[in-house]
């Protein structure tokens, strides 16, 4: 039955894996044309746009909605055909900072590489597994569809790395840290009312804990790293996460995703139409103790 339900999914991704790059890339921008035209998630994407970007007119809102399901179109193009140009696709990417993923290896306590859904996060991931000297396992969503969620695991295994699904994710990822392995997470979605809440475009948001939990425990060296659009194709910055410990895993957490959204909004702000705004990034209400520290502490 969930191959039956996923055959619309199996044959649209068959028309783009016998399509060179070049034209499966464009197939794929012309259906974010499309997504755009009938407005998939538009009032998302305008409402997360203004938040983020209260300041900017509302034409150039415009052309952003219009250029962001292009760019994910192209993302998604590339990626269902990646699997064949694997062993070419470092000649397309600019890596800078990579040594600081050996160096944390050679500390003995795993690596952690936190990023976001901007650019291409498969290439990242992918460089990634192709230049460490240790095996990287991805955090990601199970699927409901489990022939698509196999599906998905099949084709990270072809791109280099493995998965683990999030909710089963915790003790698998303490494991292979202490075993002295790389972990990625995209961690820039919302941590809901049980996230831990820092500033994110000048407004109070919840991320995830989890990471700054995880380090704490292990000791890993925490990394973030953001696949963005380069002279050749794509440009990755690798960049170690540091902040001062205290043992106390509220407080480091916080430190810890602060610097993290700090970081992201910098990216995000260079590339906005790179950033996959369909999230409903700030719909958990925010609690009134967060509000009067917004108020009186933070910068904003």
């Amino acid at each position: 039955m969930d191959v039956i339900i996923a055959s619309p999914v199996i044959m649209i991704y068959k028309i783009f894996t016998i399509l060179p790059e070049h034209m499966s890339r464009r197939l794929g921008r012309f259906l974010g044309m499309i997504a755009h035209r009938i407005g998939v998630r538009r009032q998302a994407l305008f409402g997360n746009l203004a938040k983020a970007f209260p300041e900017i007119p509302v034409e150039e809102a415009r052309r952003l909605v219009r250029r962001i399901p292009v760019n994910f179109g192209d993302f998604l193009g590339e990626w269902l055909v990646m699997p064949k140009y694997i062993e070419s696709l470092e000649s397309r990417v600019k890596c800078t900072g990579f040594d600081v993923i050996e160096e944390g290896l050679r500390g003995g306590c795993g690596v952690m590489v936190c990023s976001a859904h901007i650019g291409n996060w498969e290439v990242l991931a992918s460089i990634t597994a192709k230049k460490a000297s240790r095996p990287l396992t991805i955090i990601r969503q199970r699927l409901k569809n489990a022939w698509m969620d196999r599906w998905f695991s099949d084709i990270h295994r072809r791109m280099g790395y493995g998965d683990i699904i999030r909710s089963k994710s915790a003790i698998e990822i303490y494991r292979r840290l202490k075993n002295n392995e790389i972990v990625g997470m995209l961690v820039d979605q919302s941590g809901r009312s049980a996230g831990v809440w820092v500033p994110f475009f000048n407004r109070p948001s919840s991320f995830h804990r989890g990471p700054g939990v995880l380090a704490a425990r292990t000791g890993c060296t925490v990394i973030t790293a953001f696949c963005v659009p380069g002279p050749d194709r794509w440009q990755i910055e690798y960049s170690k996460l540091e902040i001062d410990w205290t043992g106390d895993a509220d407080i480091d957490s916080e430190r810890l995703m602060s610097e993290y959204a700090r970081r992201l909004e910098t990216a995000i702000r260079k590339y906005p139409d790179w950033y996959f705004w369909y999230h409903r990034r700030w719909k958990t209400k925010v609690p009134d103790s967060i509000r009067h520290r917004w108020d009186n502490q933070w910068v904003h």
